[in-house]
């Protein structure tokens, strides 16, 4: 049930300072109880609401928020700003309207003039009715947003994406940089929205304004995520132009629309993003500055929702909101909804909640035209995808970690101009691949092209000198990925024209076709495995009933191709993300182990991959140059290396700053295993230098498969010595779902 929306509406008075208040339910056309005067009282300058208070008592209590850990009263804030509103008998009379209490719930919908600086500026989040903060209500979920009246609404009703929703996280600075460092943790939480196939996420990093402007005409992401510096009233992408980097609400909207649809929401991880520029501090390198904070101003440029995060995700209260939201988000729920039980969530989780508001730090924005119950996603596809990606074991754990530029090239094999267009992607290392992750790559390449509604049939993964050792097990491989699709669809198997190719051992194909056809699914399908079973039998020279001839590559991956193809069609009409736009890749891993399937497969590859020039099929592999059939590999390389679509990206060890900040984000995700030692969060402490955590990356020399072990054990000595953290989010996060589905 959607939460009643109650809109609390300041109007200023003039010319003494003060707001008349009034509260009433949306949809309906009477106020609850009459509307109330809030006089105001100066401090530095600026008139904020007595709420029966004095001037100096006041002064106290923003110390709350100017000096959490001295002698300030965050439960006496709270009151302070309850008092304001709900004082007078006023929070009572809500509780008791049948809606409040038939959805056991209530968005506080916070609404004022676009210049209030000073109601702008208090964190309205931490009300307390002095039995606890409200956002903590024992019986009742409490939200609170600010409603922004955007300056253009839009033309028509904004509705859930129903694909699954493209993610764009970019930062304005190096991820290393120390003071965005906050940030880019949240960016490791966000990376839950991947794991969870809530996404398809693409990370951008040291963005220019205009790099990020192409970023989002390619990507056309419905939610973007912003990390950078920030300053009252702007953002400082990286160094560009005559403003060097800095930019205003207005300009990044306009950069991220880019004259298309308008993303969905925009979660900003920038100092003072949430808060007003202030009095003396009102110019920009583009004039004035409004009074507004950053979040708002961009509401009223048209996003209809924008959640400033200004907590740092070093503190638990950060972390379990995040959580929290996006498992609400992944849901369907509505945005009001997930922020409310990710505060509370929060709040539940910390052991001494009232000391800090760091609780109370996310603020969510939403424009005033956007409904109560406004869902970003619609959780039906992404439910889909991660049911897909389980079964063909694209979705694993722990949280993927580095390599971005390589999972950038999946978006390049259907580039819309042929120019940018790869029909080969060699990942390849000069050396031995082991533990640098190569096969994990493929997975999230296939889980990348699994959202985006492509067919993605991976060989693999393989161990060192395992693998199809010639292309009849090699195509046998594929057909018998390409029968579990057949499966996982409930669609009748694609019967192997590539026994064509087989000389005189399968005559008549098109009558074994045909049989195929009369049988049930499940017969049919254990029918076509037996017959590429028996495809991919090696020939036996001198057996006088084997008549089967040597494969001719071109013919049997052209009929390979068509049966591939024929597939990606029958899936295109089972609905989204899939449809008349599905294609085939083909995913190896470890082709240098292949014996002369390796062999084949490149003497028949060519700028748009393999297969007739009307729907070729990609191919991106793993190998390295050294090992097996390494050396092949490599001197083909070197022939087709060029402009041509081919693309051979490196596989090295993660650079050291890289490395740091994806283990980081690795222990940020407990993962469960048998050994209890990984369920904990690690955290560095505000006193941990970069090069420490550079140094726990550069003891496991930048290898992502050490995150399995040494990780652990170096985030441990860590913590013996003051350097990191442990808290229990697991813990606290599972025991709130279990009392708060």
């Amino acid at each position: 049930m959607t939460l009643p929306r109650l809109l609390v509406t300041f109007v200023p008075w003039s010319p003494t300072p003060g707001w008349t208040v009034s509260l009433r339910f949306a949809g309906t056309d009477a106020d609850v109880g009459e509307p109330f005067d809030v006089p105001a009282v100066d401090i530095d300058g600026a008139s904020v609401p007595a709420g029966g208070r004095s001037a100096a008592e006041i002064q106290v209590l923003l110390d709350a928020v100017i000096d959490p850990d001295g002698d300030a009263d965050p439960v006496g804030y709270g009151r302070w700003l309850f008092d304001v509103l709900f004082g007078d008998g006023r929070w009572a009379v809500v509780l008791e309207r049948p809606e409040v209490r038939a959805a056991r719930g209530v968005e506080l919908a916070l609404r004022w003039p676009s210049g209030a600086a000073a109601l702008h500026r208090l964190i309205w989040e931490a009300m307390h009715d002095g039995d606890g903060p409200l956002a903590a209500h024992p019986t009742l979920l409490v939200a609170v947003t600010r409603l922004v009246i955007a300056r253009r609404p839009p033309d028509s009703p904004l509705e859930s994406v129903t694909a699954v929703p493209t993610l764009l996280l970019a930062a304005g600075a190096k991820l290393s940089d120390k003071v965005i460092r906050p940030g880019a943790m949240f960016m490791g939480l966000v990376r839950a929205f991947e794991s969870d196939s809530v996404c398809s996420v693409h990370v951008s990093h040291e963005v220019t304004a205009s790099r990020l402007a192409a970023d989002c005409r390619r990507l056309r992401p419905h939610i973007v995520h912003l990390v950078a510096h920030g300053r009252p009233g702007v953002v400082m992408l990286a160094p560009e132009g005559p403003h060097n980097g800095q930019i205003t609400a207005d300009v990044l909207v306009r950069t991220i629309a880019g004259g298309q649809a308008m993303p969905s929401a925009l979660i900003l991880s920038a100092c003072h993003t949430a808060e007003p520029p202030f009095l003396a501090d009102r110019t920009s390198a583009d004039g004035p500055m409004p009074f507004a904070p950053f979040a708002a101003q961009a509401v009223e440029a048209g996003l209809p929702v924008v959640v400033a995060m200004n907590g740092a995700v070093s503190e638990q209260a950060s972390r379990l909101y995040t959580r929290r939201l996006l498992h609400a988000i992944h849901r369907g729920e509505p945005i009001v909804e997930a922020a409310a039980h990710g505060r509370r969530a929060a709040l539940l989780g910390l052991s001494d909640p009232l000391r800090r508001l760091d609780w109370a730090m996310p603020v969510l924005f939403m424009a005033e035209h956007a409904p109560a119950d406004y869902a970003p996603i619609s959780p039906a596809s992404t439910d889909r995808i991660a049911d897909l990606a389980d079964s063909f074991k694209f979705r694993q754990r722990p949280v993927f970690i580095g390599y971005f530029d390589l999972l950038a090239m999946t978006d390049q094999l259907f580039a819309a101009e042929s120019h940018d267009r790869l029909g080969f992607i060699g990942i390849h290392r000069e050396g031995p691949i082991d533990r640098l992750g190569g096969t994990r790559v493929l997975q999230e390449m296939g889980y990348r092209l699994l959202q985006q509604g492509h067919l993605p049939i991976m060989i693999g993964p393989y161990q060192e000198q395992s693998g199809p050792q010639d292309l009849r097990a090699w195509i046998a491989a594929v057909h018998r990925v390409a029968v579990r699709y057949s499966n996982k669809f409930d669609l009748p198997p694609v019967p192997p024209s590539v026994l064509h190719a087989d000389g005189g051992r399968w005559p008549d194909v098109a009558a074994f076709a045909a049989a195929v056809a009369m049988l049930p699914l499940p017969l049919a399908r254990k029918r076509i495995i037996e017959a590429v079973g028996e495809f991919a039998r090696p020939i036996d020279p001198i057996d006088p009933i084997d008549r089967r001839d040597p494969l001719d590559p071109t013919v049997a991956l052209d009929l390979l191709c068509d049966d591939l193809n024929r597939l990606a069609t029958a899936v295109g009409s089972t609905g989204a993300p899939f449809g008349p736009h599905t294609r085939p890749v083909l995913l190896g891993d470890r082709v240098h182990d292949w014996g002369s399937a390796l062999d084949d497969l490149l003497s028949v590859i060519d700028a748009d991959g393999i297969g007739r020039p009307g729907r070729p099929v990609p191919v991106v592999v793993t190998a390295s140059t050294v090992g097996g059939r390494g050396a092949i590999f490599k001197a083909w390389r070197d022939e087709e290396a060029g402009p041509r679509k081919f693309a051979f990206p490196r596989l090295e060890p993660l650079p050291e700053h890289e490395a740091a900040l994806g283990f980081l984000w690795v222990l940020l995700h407990p993962w469960r295993t048998t050994d209890e030692s990984f369920l904990p969060v690690y955290t560095p402490m505000p006193k941990c230098e970069e090069g420490v955590l550079n140094g726990l990356a550069g003891g496991l020399r930048g290898y992502p498969a050490k995150v399995r072990a040494e990780l652990y054990l170096s985030a441990a000595t860590l913590v013996g010595s003051g350097q990191m953290r442990t808290d229990d989010d697991s813990g606290q996060y599972l025991a709130y779902r279990a009392g708060h589905p």
